[in-house]
């Protein structure tokens, strides 16, 4: 339960399709939740509001430093581990869709044990908490180091 619930948009989400059996089965009551859920591409169900969109991704030069209600905050996901770099820039780019990535870099620095992967890539369910927890803090610290895995080996930079 939360003070400002966000609007979720599920797009080219096939409902006879392998995926969505997959999250029925993995999550009790999924086709339940409330949450519009499209078979449509991204560019035809934002199509007059392409301006709008900001795509999330790794590889973006640029570091998001705020939510805007107005927006609508792009969560790439992929269904295995082979992501290879640049997808989803490469994708954004393609469709005209502009970029960003979390501040990580900005707020975090490795931890000195030098343990941990050290991926900038998340699940999509880590990011959509990271952006949640922002939205209700306004501080990135709070919201990264709540929501990065310890395993990825990033600590708060205090001085950030």
């Amino acid at each position: 339960s939360n003070e400002h619930p966000a609007s979720l948009t599920l797009v080219g989400l096939d409902e006879k399709g392998k995926t969505f059996k997959t999250m029925c089965e993995k999550n009790d009551g999924f086709q339940n939740y409330i949450v519009h859920r499209t078979s449509k591409s991204i560019n035809d169900e934002y199509s007059t509001m392409m301006d709008k969109l900001v795509y999330l991704t790794p590889d973006s030069s640029y570091a998001l430093e705020d939510l805007d209600d107005e927006t609508v905050y792009v969560i790439g996901g992929f269904v295995d581990d082979t992501v290879k770099k640049q997808t989803t820039l490469e994708f954004a780019d393609k469709h005209k869709i502009v970029t960003a990535r979390l501040p990580i870099k900005e707020y975090c620095l490795k931890s000195e044990n030098n343990k941990g992967t050290f991926k900038e890539i998340l699940t999509v369910n880590q990011v959509f908490d990271i952006l949640q927890n922002f939205y209700e803090c306004k501080d990135w610290c709070i919201a990264l180091s709540n929501n990065i895995p310890q395993r990825v080996g990033y600590k708060i930079n205090k001085s950030a």
